[in-house]
């Protein structure tokens, strides 16, 4: 198992990369950012800390195909990885409506075929392809990059939506399984990759398995960690597809509440609906011997890469997780 984290960098910019600093002395294997909404760009700020890190590998998780076009994404990732000596991780995904497609105008239209034409096209332009290509979305005329990639980049698919995973199992070199960590949340995403993968002569072996998921450790007393989770699980179930709240386990009236009072109030309002169960089947939560458990269970599952994702908008919390879960829970696993 491999351990990374994720953040959304909410302090100055500086503070990110020593944040990433941290985890690379610590141990990590990667460190993700996120361009899903209108923080600091991902794309320069990685570039950064790749300059300031020597082995760490660098992601962005995640971008999508509506507001960034293909022709950018490929030579701003290119460029990143160059500058930072290594490879650097690509993650793609269908984009947050209500935070940030919807500010800007944008629908979320066919999404699987809009996530096909961004891994394929992306992956052509930096292997150094002249490429032709027109759809409904996408029109390139004779396009390549004017500079050669000196690293590869792997590249994800983030989603939980069914006909996603499968076109992660297909076309991508992994797949980010986000926040389904119960029994029966992996049994439905990974039945789904694997379908992907059939379909498309590939085996299992040949994508790489990465679970993210908020993770809060605790002294034994969960209450804080709940008070904080119930908003955030709210926004994850009354967003998610009908076929993941149904791998799940969540009841259709209580989803139907969850989805009327997000509507109305957004996610503190929904967070009331939301159980101690809900939360478990979503969240990393407990003593660093409970937290433990739940990663040798995603070990036996199959998961490869198990990404952390930082809860907190204090830098200084997010710091005591790292430094607890490199400390309490990796070496328990």
């Amino acid at each position: 198992m491999k351990y990374g984290f994720a953040t959304v960098p909410y302090w100055p910019l500086e503070e990110v990369v020593k944040l990433i600093r941290l985890g690379e002395d610590l141990g990590y294997h990667s460190a993700w950012l996120p361009d899903q909404t209108f923080f600091g760009d991902p794309f320069p700020l990685l570039a950064v800390a790749g300059c300031r890190t020597e082995k760490i590998q660098l992601g962005v998780g995640v971008t999508n195909p509506y507001t960034r076009s293909i022709p950018q994404v490929a030579r701003a990732i290119g460029t990143v990885a160059q500058l930072a000596g290594r490879p650097v991780a690509l993650g793609i995904g269908a984009g947050n409506r209500r935070e940030l497609l919807a500010p800007l105008g944008l629908t979320q239209t066919a999404p699987v075929d809009r996530c096909r034409e961004m891994i394929d096209l992306v992956r052509r332009l930096l292997e150094g392809e002249r490429v032709t290509y027109e759809s409904r979305s996408v029109t390139m005329k004779d396009v390549r990059l004017l500079f050669e990639p000196t690293h590869p980049v792997p590249i994800y698919l983030a989603s939980r939506g069914q006909m996603m995973l499968r076109l992660g199992g297909e076309l991508a070199d992994g797949v980010i399984i986000g926040d389904l960590i119960s029994s029966a949340g992996l049994d439905y995403a990974l039945r789904e990759i694997a379908i992907g993968a059939h379909q498309a002569g590939r085996h299992e072996g040949q994508v790489d398995l990465v679970a993210w998921v908020t993770c809060f450790i605790t002294d034994g007393n969960r209450d804080q960690a709940e008070e904080y989770l119930r908003p955030w699980v709210a926004h994850h179930m009354a967003a998610s597809p009908p076929a993941v709240q149904s791998a799940i386990g969540v009841e259709e009236g209580r989803i139907q509440a969850i989805r009327t009072a997000y509507a109305a109030g957004g996610a503190m309002a929904a967070g009331a609906f939301v159980s101690r169960e809900d939360i478990d089947k979503l969240a990393i939560v407990g003593t660093p011997d409970q937290c433990a458990v739940t990663v040798r269970r995603l070990v036996q599952r199959g998961i490869r890469q198990l990404v952390i994702l930082l809860y907190s908008q204090d830098l200084a919390e997010n710091e005591v997780t790292l430094r607890r879960f490199a400390s309490d829970v990796i070496p328990q696993v």
